[in-house]
């Protein structure tokens, strides 16, 4: 923002001088150099930062500070409720946490209170001041842009269609004549044209007087700087001062265009030329839409003709000390206009024009990282609500910095510092560096090594080291309880903890309250429990133990578990650690972009349309209900039940298992970790009228998607194969496998279009229903996505059948060898080995034998008993080496893909992620694979593997860790803890 304003402020200030300059000059300086002062506005108007002039005063000083436009933000489409609303659970997407205090439930929006502090405002978007006046500027500048462009293309078409040639030897130009033309121009960025009125085509002294006046506009490159003139005016569109300034400088030019034409003809033609601007100027009047013209027109209406005729008939001189005036006052006003003071505040904010105290009081949790030199390690970010309070307290009381400061030497600082970053809703950080400098702690942006220049932002009041000390603690505090906490929410495990809280003697004695009726509490109030392993940060003065919190809304029971009891309750929080948690279950609902909705055994319907998708996810979210606290549910059965699968954009995603009950239905989640059982806890219940509106929303989409169950499909999608041309392809999506963006990229949509359209000529096979489990196998292991320029979206499915292409689950397409080749090709494009040493291709054996040993000791988590025949090598690469100086070998990371040959596909293990390359080798789901090898002589001395989730290459591990550990050292250190 600060630069827009200084922009704004030295762009005006420098035309008010050319202005004054015009108006003081006069006729005393000659109409080119009259037109050049325009040069060094249009420059000043197309460069929007300041050459830096220590002590010296410049435009940019004039520039007001920013302050009050981004230290507040505004709400866009805001929803307001009464503490009252929100207490009694009435207020959407909000609710009072534990220590009662306003959340909301939408990770995308953020509350904040009222002026009077009665009210929480909800909304999606908060923007401040300056943030709105930038996307309005950006939004004229865009408009403005795109009818400039408009206008002139208009103009070109309309010359192109009516022009006809004119033969003219010694013009260096083209030259037309155009019908209906009001006025002989210059017209073309990159192949200029002469357009002529019809009434000039025969030679004339009027055609020679226009000729001349227009090729002296081509050695101006007038045709050049009317288009850098309209990319000015869409860029300062609100400034009226740029609007005067580009109508005065087509005035300026077309005057020394004027003086250039007359020079060209020769002195005697200066009267006849002034008669031939007359003559054209009765045919056209100034029209308002010139302004945005790329055109030179030779007359521009009547207001200006008065002053280029007197300039013609008085032939003013001009005074080499008016134009050496004129040069000394221009370059004095350039120099402060372009001119800007090392000491001026820069924007530091890392997030928009939003200042730091703003992103302290919307920040969802604050990470604290030691100095690089410290052996401390606080992984977890400041979050549970009471800490957080304290920390964002504790940053508010920051003051902006004493300019001094600005330009202070922050080297030696930094080797100390530690890093502080501030985590917004969405995942994305504002950070820090916290350093020390003459006793005051400050915080520094960029946080980065090596950066060009640092800037402080804020500065403690207290003594240095102070607030370091209370991050630190506070961090501490947060990985002690983030160690030991588990969270009891579903009904069946929550029960289990109550009976077993209110059935042992020991622990109803020990909890027993005057105040509240234990069992009263915990069977009707308790919504979930939360146990901790610690000292509890709630009771003071309380010993390391065992604790459980009974809670209810903002308010809990406090229950000391007695070692007797530990083991059961340790026993029930690692079964109910096997579900995804109610938070995890929200987040996927409130950010999913896909649904998969079950159509048959083997089958489902993919919803991408979002308007259906926020349809089924609110209808979920709204209608949850958990009848009481002691409410005993049976168990949700998942044989022969296909769940309904809600999937983010981060391909995170959850699976909802439905039972219908005398009272509604029942909900079940899919376990976390992917694994199938048959029988499934209840985590909350939905009404049949609920139930029916969900199934009513499916079937609406279903009518009206071609593909789905219910359209018939067959007919439009052969239809849209029949007639694909490449230009439809907009994207092409690979799923199955993880096809190499490589080969995406390098395929021909030509090539593809033409093999899509063969193959709607095949034969269509009679819809049938799956006979079993294994034609998924056969005809939908793979499948390439295609979406259209119309908004359709083309699913062509491959699997271990030969020559078939699948366009659902039912309709298959036979004798399509070229595309079925084809999409089997993808599967495998991802995978190379790459690496030929055959000391590490021996290592990588021995891995995949003990690969081999661990799957065929693992129990099986499908019907049948799967037989891993071997394992097989698909994919080695090398990520990352380094060289140890101490005895010389290299530490070496590989990443590897392999995959078990099995008897039978069936009986592989379907849970998680499985994919099947190629050569029908099944891959299981374990994220990132690498080998970590010191070799030495030809020879690999030691290895280890570890999985991640991300591959250990150096770009991606310093984009997905925080660690203070280097790649090489994290390295050095597995090979460490494997010996």
């Amino acid at each position: 923002m600060n630069t827009l304003l200084q922009w704004f402020v030295t762009s005006s200030v420098l035309i008010l001088a050319v202005l004054a300059l015009r108006r003081l000059l006069g006729g005393r300086i000659s109409p080119r150099v009259k037109y050049a002062l325009w040069g060094v506005v249009l420059l000043r108007l197309l460069v929007p930062f300041q050459i830096p002039m220590p002590n010296l005063p410049t435009a940019a000083d004039l520039t007001p500070e920013p302050t009050s436009l981004t230290q507040t933000t505004i709400p866009i489409l805001p929803s307001s409720y009464s503490m009252e609303e929100v207490e009694a659970g009435q207020a959407p997407n909000l609710y009072l946490n534990d220590q009662g205090q306003v959340h909301t439930a939408n990770s995308t929006g953020t509350v904040k209170p009222s002026a009077d502090g009665q009210r929480a405002v909800f909304s999606l978007v908060w923007l401040s001041p300056a943030q709105l006046l930038l996307g309005v500027w950006g939004a004229g500048a865009v408009i403005l842009a795109l009818v400039l462009l408009g206008s002139n293309l208009r103009f070109s078409a309309k010359l192109r269609r009516r022009r006809t040639s004119l033969d003219l030897d010694d013009c260096p130009l083209p030259v037309y004549t155009v019908e209906s033309l009001p006025s002989p121009c210059l017209f073309g960025l990159f192949r200029p044209c002469i357009y002529l009125t019809p009434q000039l085509t025969l030679d004339s002294p009027t055609r020679a007087h226009v000729l001349a006046h227009e090729l002296t506009h081509y050695r101006q490159k007038d045709h050049i700087w009317s288009a850098l003139r309209c990319l000015a005016l869409a860029l300062h569109w609100y400034n009226p001062l740029v609007w005067l300034a580009v109508a005065l400088s087509k005035r300026d030019g077309e005057l020394s265009c004027d003086a250039g034409a007359v020079k060209a003809l020769g002195d005697e033609e200066r009267i006849p030329y002034g008669r031939t601007l007359v003559s054209l100027v009765a045919q056209r009047s100034l029209r308002p839409e010139d302004l945005l013209s790329c055109s030179t027109s030779m007359v521009e209406g009547k207001g200006s003709i008065q002053e280029r005729v007197a300039q013609l008939v008085k032939h003013p001189k001009a005074k080499k000390t008016a134009l050496a005036a004129a040069v000394v006052l221009l370059a004095l006003a350039a120099v402060f206009t372009f001119g800007g003071s090392q000491n001026q505040p820069e924007d530091v904010s890392q997030d928009g024009d939003t200042s730091y105290w703003d992103q302290v009081e919307n920040a969802q949790s604050i990470r604290y990282s030691p100095p690089l030199y410290s052996s401390a390690a606080f992984p977890d970010a400041i979050a549970d609500a009471d800490l957080l309070e304290e920390a964002k307290t504790l940053l508010s009381q920051a003051k902006a910095p004493d300019s001094s400061t600005l330009d202070a030497d922050w080297t030696e600082p930094l080797f100390s510092a530690s890093t502080i970053a501030l985590v917004n809703s969405d995942n994305s950080m504002s950070r820090y560096y916290l350093c020390n400098l003459d006793g005051r702690d400050y915080l520094v942006t960029p946080a980065q090594l090596n950066a060009e220049k640092y800037t402080p932002v804020a500065v403690f009041s207290q003594d240095a080291g102070v607030v370091e000390s209370a991050l630190a603690a506070l961090a501490q505090q947060q990985s002690e309880r983030n160690a030991s906490t588990w969270r009891v929410e579903y009904p069946e495990f929550k029960n289990q903890l109550t009976e077993l809280f209110l059935s042992v003697e020991e622990c109803v004695l020990l909890n027993q309250s005057e105040d509240y009726d234990m069992e009263e509490w915990l069977t009707k109030y308790t919504s979930f429990y939360e146990i901790v392993h610690g000292v509890p940060w709630w009771l003071e003065d309380a010993p390391e133990g065992w604790y459980a919190r009974a809670m209810d809304a903002g308010s809990w029971y406090t229950i000391v578990i007695p070692d007797s009891i530990v083991s059961q309750v340790q026993a029930i929080c690692e079964e109910q650690a096997r579900y995804p948690e109610q938070d995890f279950f929200y987040s996927v609902l409130y950010h999913a972009d896909t649904v998969r909705v079950p159509v048959e055994p083997g089958a489902w319907d993919q919803i991408k349309d979002q308007e259906t998708v926020s349809a089924l996810a609110n209808l979920f979210l709204e209608n949850l209900t958990v009848p009481t606290s002691n409410w005993q549910p049976e168990r949700v059965s998942a044989k022969d039940q296909y769940p309904f699968t809600f999937i983010t954009p981060g391909s995170q995603w959850v699976e909802f298992y439905l039972s219908e009950a005398e009272d509604g239905y029942l909900l079940a989640l899919g376990r976390s970790d992917g694994v199938w059982e048959s029988a499934l806890p209840v985590l909350a219940r939905i009404s049949k009228d609920t139930m029916q509106q969900i199934t009513q929303t499916v079937e609406t989409w279903r009518e009206t998607q071609p593909g789905s169950a219910s359209y018939p499909a067959n007919v439009d999608t052969l239809r849209t194969m029949a007639n694909l041309q490449a230009s439809d392809i907009q994207t092409i999506t690979f799923i199955g496998a993880p096809a190499a963006d490589s080969w995406i990229q390098s395929l021909d949509k030509t090539a593809l279009a033409e093999l899509i359209r063969q193959a709607s000529k095949q034969p269509l096979l009679a819809p049938s229903e799956y006979p079993n489990d294994e034609a998924g196998l056969d005809y939908a292991l793979w499948s390439l996505e295609l979406r259209l320029s119309s908004g359709q979206t083309l699913t062509l499915m491959a699997g271990r059948e030969k020559n078939v292409v699948s366009l659902t689950e039912t309709a298959r397409l036979t004798n399509c060898a070229e595309l079925y080749d084809l999409i089997r090709e993808g599967v495998d494009s991802g995978q190379q080995i790459a690496v030929t040493d055959q000391a590490v291709l021996d290592t990588m054996e021995q891995v995949l034998e003990e690969e081999l040993k661990k799957a065929r000791t693992l129990p099986e988590t499908s019907d049948f008993g799967a037989v891993y025949q071997s394992a097989q090598l698909t994919s080695l690469h090398r990520l990352a080496s380094f060289d140890n100086l101490v005895d010389g070998s290299t530490v070496n990371i590989y990443g590897y893909d392999f995959g078990f040959v099995l008897d039978d596909l069936l009986h592989a293990p379907w849970a998680g992620g499985p994919w099947v390359d190629g050569q029908l080798r099944y891959h299981p789901d374990m994220g990132y694979q690498h080998l970590i090898t010191v070799e030495q002589n030809g020879k690999v001395v030691q290895y280890v593997t570890t999985t991640s989730d991300f591959p250990l290459d150096p770009e991606s591990y310093a984009a997905s860790t925080q660690s203070q550990l280097s790649l090489g050292e994290y390295a050095a250190l597995l090979l460490g803890l494997k010996g």
